[in-house]
């Protein structure tokens, strides 16, 4: 990631299956904020890095409010938000599951991105928000 910031593109990440039996289907998948169901709709959100990548954790709603990014989510007990260098933070409640947590913006940050896991070790992440 760092490689092509600094040549300034943009890198959106996917999570698929590359299903080989019976046991792989089911592990990775994208979901898409979309206007609606049709392709167009569909490929534009794509195009335009409107979706996040999931093994299992589902995001109910990412907003940004002022300097705090918030994020809800299914019951998870990690929260990651990755920047660029050491920029960032993890939230976490000693092993407990929660559905809620926010990243308040220094100012300083390239980007954000943010890893959610859950107590099966399923994951979910999001594209950067670039800041």
């Amino acid at each position: 990631m760092m490689k092509f910031y600094r040549m300034k593109k943009k890198v959106l990440g996917f999570v698929v299956d590359d299903s080989h039996s019976i046991i792989d289907i089911n592990g990775g998948f994208i979901m898409v904020k979309a206007k609606s169901l049709t392709t167009k709709e569909i490929c534009y959100s794509i195009k335009n890095g409107l979706f996040y990548s999931s093994t299992g954790v589902i995001i109910k709603d990412l907003k940004i409010e002022g300097d705090t990014i918030k994020i809800f989510f299914t019951p998870s007990i990690i929260v990651d938000f990755i920047g660029f260098g050491p920029k960032g933070t993890r939230v976490y409640n000693n092993g407990n599951e929660f559905d809620f947590a926010e990243y308040k913006i220094k100012g300083t940050e390239k980007y954000i991105r943010i890893e959610i896991t859950n107590k099966k070790n399923k994951k979910c992440w999001t594209n950067p928000i670039y800041l």
